[in-house]
């Protein structure tokens, strides 16, 4: 029989920071939850590949040489030993109580729940957190692009969110929050994606298993220096491209996925000319036609060899308008 007094503490909330294909800063994201002076009940965790030491002595290192970041998450949730996780990457940093806050309204929910912090720029405006599944008939809806393309991003103006925490049908996992039995029901992050999309599958998975997802406004974290969407080629267009479609055959079967991947292709062709003109409009300059031109051209499967990616591109773009 184990001894009482040689029981390992009790560990309310592990804090897992991801630091793989992450171009972030772990010293401030570890530091922002509080790993300079660990409160008890709480473990913290830092995967990632970097031969540094570890930026505080609380904080627990974890070598994860290979794998995506789908893989690194993955192998966060596993070492975690708390009963609820926050699992979280190395280009964020949290307000202060924003663990205790998301915490506070899942321990109010009687059904399993996961619940994601507002996610803000550096200049404190919101950015998009909450992300819509991608269907055929999103696609094929020829109003849907030119929406998306028309609405002022949040990034560039928009204060906060407030108010009461709101369900969503998936967010990115930069910021999340769950009891560790959710992560056992839903099952692990799944490889082969990029630019996070890993994260919107994994969030098709948890309403299957009927896990509600919630996006806690008075939460707040900040995304540092993100690279702006009007810096994105072609190349990352596709790989983008490519990671929708994959996800979609993946959650929906092979059939499903070709006729999504139709609609895609139909859509970029008939919208191509009107596109590139309001690329050209919304840029302000002339190059901004011939991105637009390559990027479609590319979506439409013109351009078939693009050069590769840096793994630590996927976490520094934005990606969100495309899905």
């Amino acid at each position: 029989m184990c001894d009482a007094g040689n029981a390992p503490p009790r560990v309310l909330l592990s804090v897992a920071v991801v630091d793989r294909h992450v171009r972030g800063y772990p010293a401030r994201c570890l530091e922002s939850l509080g790993a300079s002076s660990p409160p008890a009940g709480m473990e913290y965790l830092w995967i990632t590949d970097a031969a540094s030491a570890s930026p505080f002595p609380a904080v627990r290192k974890i070598v994860a040489r290979e794998g995506d970041r789908a893989a690194a998450k993955n192998i966060a949730i596993a070492e975690s030993r708390g009963e609820w996780i926050l699992l979280t990457t190395s280009d964020m940093v949290a307000r202060r109580h924003a663990a205790e806050v998301m915490i506070a309204f899942l321990s109010g929910e009687s059904d399993p729940s996961v619940a994601s912090a507002q996610i803000l720029s550096e200049n404190g405006m919101r950015r998009r957190t909450a992300f819509a599944f991608p269907s055929l008939m999103s696609e094929m809806n020829p109003l849907a692009r030119l929406r998306r393309l028309s609405v002022v991003s949040d990034s560039r103006g928009r204060p906060p969110r407030t108010g009461r925490p709101y369900r969503v049908e998936a967010f990115r996992a930069a910021f999340l929050v769950a009891r560790r039995e959710v992560f056992d029901l839903v099952g692990e992050f799944r490889s082969g994606y990029r630019f996070g999309m890993e994260d919107i599958e994994w969030c098709w998975r948890a309403g299957r298993h009927g896990v509600a997802r919630y996006v806690v406004p008075e939460a707040h974290a900040f995304c540092l220096a993100p690279q702006e969407r009007g810096r994105l080629g072609p190349a990352h267009h596709v790989e983008i491209s490519r990671s929708i479609e994959r996800m979609v055959e993946a959650c929906h079967g092979r059939k499903y996925a070709m006729l999504f991947r139709a609609a895609r292709r139909v859509k970029w062709m008939g919208a191509l000319p009107l596109l590139c003109v309001l690329d050209v409009v919304r840029s302000g300059r002339s190059p901004g036609l011939r991105r637009a031109v390559a990027r479609h051209c590319a979506l439409l499967g013109i351009l078939r060899d693009v050069e590769a990616l840096a793994d630590d591109a996927e976490s520094r773009v934005r990606w969100e308008e495309m899905i």
